[in-house]
């Protein structure tokens, strides 16, 4: 007997170029080769932020209108029982899976839902973890991207879900980074020891001003920042006090080969990050070379525990602020 198709339908709150539900699981499994058909419900306004979609995914942006969730919802049902496929609702983020669950009451789906946790929780503000734990508990399967989001994870909650909560290590592409790998000057004789790379979104919670003020101190060095800014702006006080601004530049939201060129130019990536779930910019500054200087929290030693070492800077909690 003929085993049913896959169909898997992506919740996601945007599209961007770092976004990890995007790239690491939908374009992911859309150039892997397996037999999956793809549909992707996005809770924003109809914007691609540069990144390229595979044409054989479905694309639905619906805002946050929970009248057009059902309805793609209920289209979504309709064409895989017409095409007697087993489909599967993956939530990514709790902005649009709040959207979902509600959009999808009394439609009999929730047995078919997985929720999938990026991000430590106990360190995030209440209505963030509030917020995730709501999701967790509606999801019939929830998966942690580390084993670090699992542990951060409340108790009651894994007692809860039972074997219905597990760990799936995230990780990257590597196939597809060693492809880029050959198109790029060799590493060691482009890259310069004094370019210092960070790969993240600039925002309190990642840390920079750790670095800015660390750049103070190295007067040899400059500092790269990869990724889109917060409207509030707050690093540029203290690159201000720092008397830094010539050494710093901004990179603004790139394209995840533009990143991995960025990455190759550089000596040495570094974060100061205070919180994540899997570090996956780690993982491609280290298959391209760059040597990762990192903060000591969960989600880094698990990966140094991994590849068996790392260099950590022992970034206390008062002084990220």
């Amino acid at each position: 007997m003929n085993e049913k198709k896959l169909c898997i339908i992506t919740i996601a709150d945007s599209i961007t170029a770092t976004s990890m539900p995007i790239n690491e699981f939908v374009i992911y499994r859309a150039k892997s080769g397996d037999n999956i058909r793809q549909s992707l419900i996005v809770c924003s306004e109809e914007e691609y932020n540069g990144v390229e979609i595979p044409s054989t995914v479905a694309v639905h942006f619906v805002g946050s209108s929970v009248s057009k969730t059902r309805e793609v919802i209920k289209n979504e049902i309709r064409k895989c029982q017409s095409n007697d496929e087993f489909f599967v609702f993956h939530m990514h983020g709790q902005k649009s899976s709040l959207v979902f669950m509600r959009a999808s009451l009394f439609l009999g789906v929730r047995e078919r839902t997985m929720f999938t946790i990026h991000s430590l929780c106990s360190v995030r503000s209440l209505k963030y973890r509030l917020s995730s734990y709501i999701c967790a508990l509606f999801a019939n399967y929830v998966t942690c991207v580390s084993n670090a989001v699992l542990n951060d994870y409340p108790r009651w909650i894994k007692c809860m879900k039972g074997k219905r909560i597990c760990a799936v290590v995230n990780g990257i592409d590597f196939v597809h980074l060693e492809q880029i790998v050959k198109t790029l000057p060799e590493h060691y004789s482009v890259c310069d020891i004094n370019r210092l790379i960070c790969v993240d979104r600039i925002i309190p919670l990642k840390n920079q001003a750790f670095l800015v003020k660390v750049l103070k101190h190295l007067p040899m060095s400059r500092l790269v920042i990869v990724g889109s800014q917060d409207k509030s702006g707050y690093l540029d006080d203290v690159i201000r006090e720092a008397g830094v601004k010539d050494r710093i530049e901004y990179t603004g939201l790139v394209k995840r080969d533009k990143v991995y060129e960025e990455l190759n130019r550089s000596g040495i990536y570094v974060s100061a990050s205070t919180i994540e779930g899997l570090h996956n910019s780690v993982l491609e500054a280290m298959g391209i070379g760059t040597i990762p200087v990192v903060s000591a929290i969960p989600a880094h030693s698990e990966i140094a525990n991994k590849v068996g070492g790392g260099i950590f800077t022992p970034i206390q909690r008062k002084i990220m602020g």
